[in-house]
């Protein structure tokens, strides 16, 4: 548990392992089905082809409920509408 009371479960499939050394209290997963599972939210933090093909309405299943950040605007506002999300995103007005 973080200092903030919460847990992080992080994948990256280029970085997982230099990014252990740095971050040694993160869990790390090799999927990020295993990393979003029964996770209350998720955050895209890089824009790997892997994150481009998510389903959403696998995400959404996997997920206690349906969160998102987007911080690489790799998922259309109208597909995170129409699967339910509540979801922020950088730079772009989620009003569409």
């Amino acid at each position: 548990m973080k200092a903030g009371g919460g847990y992080v479960r992080a994948y990256d499939p280029i970085a997982n392992e230099s990014m252990k050394s740095i971050f040694p209290d993160l869990n790390f997963f090799t999927s990020w089905e295993d990393a979003c599972k029964d996770a209350d939210g998720v955050a895209i933090m890089t824009e790997w082809n892997e994150f481009r093909g998510i389903s959403l309405p696998l995400l959404k299943s996997l997920l206690k409920s349906p969160v998102i950040l987007d911080a690489r605007n790799i998922f259309r506002i109208e597909s995170l509408k129409e699967n339910n999300f509540t979801f922020d995103n950088v730079g772009r007005s989620s009003i569409k």
